[in-house]
């Protein structure tokens, strides 16, 4: 199903660093045309006051232009056009891909700098759905040979966009991790998955009933680690255990349910 032309520009902006409040301004200041503050709290459903600090925030970040009529001193303010947009964005993935290359070129010397000086278990917490998406990444920057999961079925439904799971799931394939999952046995799972994606994708699924098997929570299980995804929406977040006993524990937790769940294709 393609996105609503609002929603796809939502993503857009997310990823130039907007914040929530901030596009919704935006997205009201292109409605109103060239409206002024008061018109556009209207639209938004926002105080004024806050409407017009937040259309300060946007002019400095360059997504606002305002205009004054001659002979006036009330302000307009104008949504800067598409295209502005895309090069804005052009701008940002050049500026990544800069960022990437120096990585790539000094990744020895990063692995000092970043070298851990201590084997105590570690926990780290991440907030938000771009937090999540790095305790996601985390899974893959470890380089485990294997990825073991526990999934709930509202998993498909998450907070992520169907471009990032085909992204995530695109680079483990290209790093040869293999994974097997865990997941209810109702159709929204279980239609998902089927035997031509799980070969492909270099994945073995089975399932339990939901009576058994009714998680919540995503639950990763990879090398050392073990990463818990909550995607419960407005308080999305991740912990990440870094602990060899804990992760081998969950490791035999997940072996003893594999012999019980069932392949389901």
């Amino acid at each position: 199903m393609k996105s609503t032309p609002q929603k796809a520009l939502k993503e857009l902006l997310v990823n130039l660093n907007l914040s929530d409040v901030e596009i919704e301004v935006y997205i009201a200041t292109l409605e109103s045309g060239n409206g002024t503050a008061s018109a556009i709290s209207k639209i938004v459903g926002k105080q004024r006051v806050t409407t017009y600090e937040v259309l300060k925030r946007l002019i400095k970040l360059g997504f606002v232009k305002v205009r004054v009529k001659a002979g006036s001193k009330v302000k307009y303010f104008e949504p800067v056009t598409i295209q502005e947009i895309k090069n804005k964005l052009a701008s940002k993935k050049t500026q990544l891909d800069v960022s990437l290359k120096t990585i790539d070129e000094n990744k020895d010397i990063f692995a000092g700098l970043f070298k851990k000086t201590s084997v105590k278990p570690e926990v780290l917490f991440f907030e938000g759905v771009e937090g999540v998406m790095a305790a996601m990444h985390d899974t893959l920057d470890q380089r485990p040979k294997e990825i073991l999961s526990f999934s709930s079925d509202k998993w498909l439904d998450s907070v992520f966009s169907k471009h990032f799971l085909k992204e995530y799931w695109d680079k483990r394939v290209n790093l040869s991790i293999r994974t097997r999952g865990i997941i209810p046995d109702v159709l929204k799972a279980t239609g998902y998955f089927n035997k031509i994606k799980n070969e492909k994708e270099l994945r073995e699924v089975r399932s339990l009933s939901k009576e058994q098997f009714n998680f919540k929570n995503e639950i990763d299980i990879y090398g050392n680690n073990v990463c818990i995804v909550s995607l419960e929406e407005g308080s999305e977040h991740a912990i990440i255990i870094r602990s060899a006993s804990i992760a081998q524990s969950m490791r035999d937790v997940f072996e003893v349910m594999w012999l019980v769940s069932r392949r389901y294709y």
